[in-house]
C-alpha cells in the first residue's frame, strides 16, 4: 500500500559557549542535512524537514513521540541526525523510503547497536516509545517491545560514518 513518507533530520545547534571547532562542525552538519533533505526528496519522500534547535532536556523518545504525532496516521517516518550517513548512495535512500512507504510494522537502520537513522513503515508505533535518551536503543526497542521487524544493511562501514559529535538526541 502506498502511504505518505516523512523525513525528519534532527540538527543540534552549537551552544552559545561552543568553541570555534564545534561551531564549524555544527555548520558542516547543517550543510549535510540540507544535502540529505534534497536527496531524500529525489528518492521519493513526500515531506522532508530539517528540525534545528539548541540542546534541551527533551528525551529522544519524547521527541520521537512528537514527530510521530506530527506526521499522523497513514505515514511512514525516517528519522536521522544531521551528521548521519553522508556516504549513503541513492539506492540506500530509496530503500529507506521504500521501508517507510510500506505501511507495515517494519523498520530499517544503519546499525542495530549504534543507530543513526531509522525508517519505520508505520509511524504510529512510535507513540508508545519510552523516554529513550538517545537513538542507539531504538532498533532494539522496536524489535523486542513493538514487534517490528528491523533490518540493518551489511555495509555498516559506509553507512556508519557520520559527523555527529555525540548521538543526535535532539
Amino acid at each position: 500500500r502506498v502511504q505518505h513518507v516523512a523525513v525528519r533530520i534532527l540538527h543540534q545547534e552549537a551552544g552559545e559557549h561552543a568553541g570555534e571547532l564545534m561551531r564549524l562542525v555544527s555548520k558542516a552538519r547543517m550543510i549535510a542535512a540540507d544535502v540529505l533533505a534534497t536527496r531524500f526528496e529525489a528518492a521519493g519522500a513526500d515531506d522532508v524537514r530539517v528540525s534545528s534547535g539548541p540542546v534541551d532536556e527533551l528525551s529522544f523518545g519524547a521527541r520521537l513521540r512528537g514527530l510521530a504525532a506530527d506526521v499522523g496516521p497513514g505515514s511512514g517516518l525516517i528519522v536521522l541526525g544531521s551528521g548521519s550517513i553522508p556516504l549513503a548512495a541513492d539506492a540506500d535512500l530509496a530503500t529507506l523510503v521504500g521501508v517507510a512507504r510500506s505501511g507495515e510494522p517494519q523498520a530499517a537502520t544503519n546499525n542495530w547497536y549504534s543507530s543513526d537513522i531509522v525508517a519505520i513503515g508505520d509511524a504510529t508505533i512510535l507513540a508508545r516509545v519510552p523516554d529513550l535518551q538517545a537513538d542507539n536503543a531504538l532498533p532494539r526497542w522496536l524489535a523486542t517491545n513493538a514487534g517490528v521487524t528491523v533490518a540493518a544493511p551489511p555495509d555498516r562501514a559506509r553507512l556508519g560514518l557520520g559527523s555527529d559529535p555525540r548521538s543526535e538526541g535532539h
